[in-house]
């Protein structure tokens, strides 16, 4: 870092693409491409179809892997600071000057939700919506971003009036990238706590020796930063990595999870079918 400064930084660049060619697919084909994709079906089809021995995701695509028939079972939850609970909420943000005070305040209004997969960016959103009086995609204008920082970043270019996103997304991951000030936004609401993020394995592919060394290795704690750098994985802490800028992911039970399931029965939304 002595050695360089930076005199000039580009606008964010987004996230390179898969794309599909609409000149050669059938709008069937393309319909069902574009909902696999913001449905998180990608995942959840590669376990499914034994494509997969493990995956890392949000809650809603370990419980929707499970309700669509993969044989998943969870091994750990994601804990991004050491000492923090196991579970996030989702934030509904403004921008300083607006005029929304609450949920009820967006009818007809543009609203950035994330992709009608995510937990804390729709589907918990979408409760919070239906609580307020609103149905969450026919009484907005619905835009779907398609990631957490690009809600946000959409709020704050104006094409939408309020956007959801995670807490640790608008509290340490966008400010660490210099993409966010606590001056840009205002929380105007906050969910109820989502479980934590979790890491899954697929029974159905894994045999029963590597599925006991994997729970062993979550049920004893050894999936952490520190434990990582005390085995010699890497030569510090602070040069150990976890999925997410994550801390550790902790043991947890599938039962934790049963507020997903309660959320999607209050919703009936189409991605919990």
């Amino acid at each position: 870092e002595s050695q360089y400064e930076v005199i000039w930084e580009s606008a964010v660049i987004p996230a390179s693409p898969i794309f599909m060619n609409n000149g050669t697919l059938d709008e069937g084909t393309q319909d069902t491409l574009r909902g696999m994709f913001q449905d998180g079906l990608i995942n959840i089809e590669a376990l499914i179809a034994g494509q997969a021995d493990m995956a890392i995701g949000s809650p809603f695509t370990y419980v929707r892997a499970g309700d669509q028939g993969a044989d998943v079972e969870v091994l750990g939850g994601r804990v991004e600071e050491k000492g923090d609970e196991l579970g996030y909420v989702s934030y509904a943000l403004v921008t300083p000057d607006s005029d929304i005070t609450s949920l009820a305040d967006t009818a007809g209004r543009p609203v950035c939700y994330v992709d009608q997969g995510s937990t804390s960016g729709f589907l918990y959103p979408s409760a919070g919506m239906l609580d307020a009086g609103l149905d969450p995609i026919d009484d907005v204008d619905a835009i779907f971003a398609g990631s957490h920082d690009g809600a946000v970043l959409a709020l704050l270019d104006g094409q939408c009036d309020l956007a959801f996103a995670y807490d640790s997304m608008v509290e340490v991951l966008m400010p660490g990238r210099g993409e966010l000030e606590e001056s840009q936004y205002e929380v105007i609401w906050e969910s109820a706590v989502i479980p934590a993020s979790p890491i899954f394995m697929n029974n159905g592919t894994l045999d029963e020796g590597t599925q006991d060394t994997l729970r062993g290795m979550f049920q004893d704690g050894l999936i952490n930063i520190e434990a990582l750098a005390e085995a010699g994985y890497c030569e510090s802490e602070a040069e150990c990595a976890l999925p997410e800028d994550s801390y550790e992911y902790a043991p947890v039970e599938d039962s934790i999870y049963d507020g997903i399931r309660e959320v999607c029965e209050i919703t009936q939304a189409e991605a919990c079918a």
